[in-house]
């Protein structure tokens, strides 16, 4: 793990990239820095995967879709210290981006604003194979445009969950609570 920028003690490391994207990322971050961590953090993400251009080379709708329903999200939240870079971005879809936030990173910033410590871990999972372009919002495509997304491999560049746990600490050190771990699919609502 490396020190946030700006931070002292903030610190989070990520997994290795598939398809050029983040998979996973543990952080430990103090709610003492966290005017630090909150200016560290970019969003929205100007990063984008190198094949992620390619979707522009296909049909309108294909374009249209990817406008419409997927997004960079964010494995470590923007606003406790994540930033714009590959290592810390998978796509997903605009609905699992907003379930990640509900579900929970509010539950991780609402700890870090209060002054406590998190020891926080959000992982892109894969298992259970791709999901498939109806599965992610596609439905209102065309029978070819799905066939061509499902087809051409690009699906396989989404993660079928993301998941995550999180710990709070008191500034004490003493632990505060623990959450199981959290699931959300990475499919439309």
């Amino acid at each position: 793990m490396q020190v946030i920028k700006g931070c002292t003690h903030s610190k989070a490391g990520f997994g290795k990239r598939r398809n050029d994207c983040g998979t996973a990322m543990e952080a430990e971050l103090f709610g003492a820095e966290k005017a630090a961590l909150k200016a560290a953090g970019k969003s929205p993400p100007a990063s984008r995967p190198s094949w992620w251009g390619g979707l522009k080379g296909l049909s309108a709708g294909i374009q249209t879709f990817a406008e419409n329903y997927m997004v960079q999200g964010h494995l470590l939240n923007h606003h406790i210290g994540g930033g714009d870079n590959m290592d810390n971005l998978t796509p997903i879809t605009k609905s699992a981006n907003t379930t990640m936030l509900n579900y929970f990173e509010k539950d991780a910033k609402s700890a870090i604003e209060a002054g406590d410590n998190i020891r926080y871990s959000v992982t892109a999972d894969y298992s259970g194979g791709a999901p498939t372009a109806a599965a992610l919002g596609g439905t209102k495509l065309s029978t070819a445009d799905q066939a061509t997304l499902n087809g051409s491999g690009y699906m396989d560049y989404f993660c079928r969950w993301v998941r995550a746990n999180t710990d709070v600490y008191a500034p004490s050190g003493a632990l505060k609570s623990s959450t199981p771990t959290l699931w959300v699919s990475n499919e439309a609502a």
